[in-house]
């Protein structure tokens, strides 16, 4: 039997022990591997709840979070310092109620996050006092020597940077994906019913450092404004990279040997 995110996430059958929890939910599915029939475990692990008691849990691509194993640890006690409120909520409130709402959240030292509705996703970055992490991705200049190449795991290419360091830096980033009844995810629902509710969020992605746009070729062209963030992701990707680990460099060598065979 395989899981998910066992290298990451703790399995555990007791909730509600922020970010160590798993509950089981064991399905029939053929092994890519193998060709056989197995049983696998589609449950999802529980990170914790954002300080007004949002469930927020493992999503289905954990591409991003393996990227940023580091940033696990510092995410449980980030959720604590934020307050997601519903979009439509959000809306319906004056301008006065809005103020009210902030400087009460300001006094209690938490962040506001509204999200973007059901289905569609929103991102918070804090400033967590100590360091976090090495930031993997740095402003570059006309200077820089730029490759580009695929990240590990990754079909389209990004853009990294020779000869550079990974900055240090307080920052982090988490990206959540609002869950719901009209789009409830059925494994996430098996495992937690009405737990996973319309209060809950699945976590896109954490990583040490600022906010950063996506990359274009990860921007599905049926996106609402597509164009926009298209647009965004060239002005910001233009001017930042990744930087080059030695493992990237050889792989980029390796793809530069093949191309002229």
């Amino acid at each position: 039997m395989y899981s998910t995110m066992s290298e990451i996430i703790t399995s555990h059958d007791q909730f509600p022990k922020m970010g160590e929890v798993r509950r089981p939910n064991l399905k029939e599915a053929t092994n890519p591997d193998t060709g056989e029939t197995e049983m696998f475990d589609a449950g999802r692990a529980v990170y914790g709840h954002t300080a007004d008691g949002a469930m927020i849990v493992e999503g289905v691509k954990v591409a991003h979070l393996k990227d940023h194993p580091d940033t696990i640890p510092y995410v449980q006690e980030a959720l604590g310092l934020i307050h997601i409120m519903k979009k439509e909520k959000w809306d319906e409130m004056s301008d006065e109620e809005k103020a009210a709402f902030q400087q009460g959240l300001e006094a209690k030292q938490q962040t506001l996050v509204v999200d973007g509705g059901i289905g569609k996703s929103c991102k918070v970055t804090l400033d967590m006092g100590r360091e976090v992490g090495l930031s993997t991705v740095v402003e570059t200049t006309d200077s820089d020597i730029i490759i580009f190449l695929p990240r590990e795991g990754r079909q389209t290419e990004s853009r990294f940077v020779l000869h550079r360091t990974e900055a240090s830096t307080q920052l982090l980033t988490m990206a959540f994906y609002r869950r719901g009844q009209d789009n409830a995810d059925p494994d996430v629902m098996a495992t937690w019913g009405d737990l996973a509710g319309e209060n809950a969020y699945t976590l896109s992605t954490a990583y040490a450092g600022g906010d950063a746009e996506r990359e274009v070729g990860a921007i599905r062209p049926d996106e609402p404004d597509y164009e926009e963030k298209v647009r965004k992701a060239k002005e910001f990707w233009d001017n930042h990279a990744f930087v080059a680990t030695e493992a990237d460099v050889q792989r980029y060598q390796a793809r530069q040997e093949v191309s002229k065979a």
